[in-house]
């Protein structure tokens, strides 16, 4: 059973958010580790947690998302 348009869209909104949030986290880690090498452990330290904040989302959004696909979540249409 196919999902309507809406709701697919909503699923690839999800995902395509959960994506940004893995990159930008990768990208934060990055970061942290540059500081880290630079000797500021309390700034790393920050960065680490907003990075892990990150991961946390990306894994509730493809949770969501996966909800979408199973029916458990939908989007009305527009009117």
């Amino acid at each position: 059973m196919s999902l309507p348009k809406p709701c697919q869209q909503l699923g690839r909104d999800l995902r395509e958010a959960a994506d940004l949030l893995k990159w930008a986290s990768i990208d934060l880690l990055g970061t942290a580790e540059t500081l880290l090498t630079q000797g500021d452990e309390t700034g790393a330290n920050e960065i680490m947690t907003i990075a892990l904040n990150y991961r946390d989302m990306e894994v509730k959004l493809l949770s969501y998302s996966d909800e979408v696909g199973d029916g458990k979540i939908s989007r009305a249409e527009k009117h």
